[in-house]
C-alpha cells in the first residue's frame, strides 16, 4: 500500500477560478488563532466504504 500525506483545505479546479477566490479570501482575511491538543491521523477505504476513520491520536504539548 502506498501512502501520500497530504492536507485539503480546500479545491479548486483551474488557475482563473484559484486566482478569484484566492483575490476574494484575501480581501476579506483576518489572522486567526487557535490550541491545538492533537493531530489525527486518518484513512478511508475506496468507495463506496469510503468513510473517513480515525487511525491514530497524535498528542501535542506533552
Amino acid at each position: 500500500m502506498r501512502i501520500t500525506p497530504h492536507l485539503s483545505v480546500g479545491q479548486v479546479r483551474g488557475h482563473e477560478p484559484l486566482a478569484r477566490l484566492k483575490s476574494e479570501l484575501q480581501e476579506h482575511w483576518l489572522p486567526l488563532s487557535f490550541a491545538v491538543n492533537e493531530v489525527n491521523l486518518i484513512w478511508r477505504n475506496p468507495p463506496p466504504d469510503d468513510v473517513f476513520r480515525v487511525d491514530r491520536a497524535v498528542r501535542l504539548g506533552g
